[in-house]
């Protein structure tokens, strides 16, 4: 099960219950790259403020003074971005593997766009694999899925990149479905559970 760890970078959790970490440095820096998360809006608004911010991290977590060009790549390395061209430029956007890192620091993101569609994903797998669909399940939780049946998900947003990559990483292929819909029933319950207007 090592590429588990690869994935998201190593020590998951223990037994399937992690604390919630203190966001790293590569962390707050692949966070500034989604849309309206506040790593990102004081990146646009105050760039000062986010460098002191990553000044901050660096003397409190780090064991080294790694630089923001280090980081980034190594985040390039470790396969979280990757460079793209933009209006003749090059810049970073991340990957599906990236998104999944910073999973739950993905609600600001969220509460921004609604498509009006509904994805529901659907797993069966084995005892023998329990670790893997612990996996699983810890990481869709951080994206925003919701527990609609046993084993049944529900999430307005779209995440099938991140998904697609995550169950293949797993080797899940086989037990897991993926559902996108116009519309569900108790949609009024679920629209309140999401806070979408």
């Amino acid at each position: 099960m090592e590429i588990v760890f690869t994935l998201f970078g190593g020590g998951l959790y223990n037994r399937g219950v992690r604390n919630k970490p203190q966001k790293s440095l590569i962390d707050y820096i692949l966070s500034s790259l989604i849309p309206f998360t506040k790593e990102n809006l004081v990146l646009a608004t105050n760039p000062r403020k986010f460098f002191w911010e990553i000044d901050r991290i660096q003397r409190e977590y780090s064991t080294s003074k790694e630089t923001v060009h280090s980081t980034i790549s190594r985040a390039k390395r470790e396969g979280y971005l990757k460079e793209v061209e933009l209006n003749q430029q090059k810049t970073f956007s991340l990957t599906p593997k990236g998104k999944l890192k910073i999973a739950e620091y993905l609600s600001a993101e969220n509460s921004k766009a609604w498509d009006g569609k509904w994805r529901i994903l659907l797993f069966d797998i084995p005892e023998k694999d329990r670790y893997k669909r612990d996996v699983l399940r810890h990481k869709i939780k951080e994206l925003g899925f919701k527990q609609h049946q046993l084993s049944a998900w529900i999430c307005p947003f779209d995440y099938t990149e991140e998904l697609e990559y995550l169950v293949n990483k797993l080797d899940l292929e086989q037990h897991v479905q993926y559902f996108i819909g116009d519309s569900i029933k108790g949609e009024d319950d679920l629209r309140k559970k999401f806070s979408l207007h």
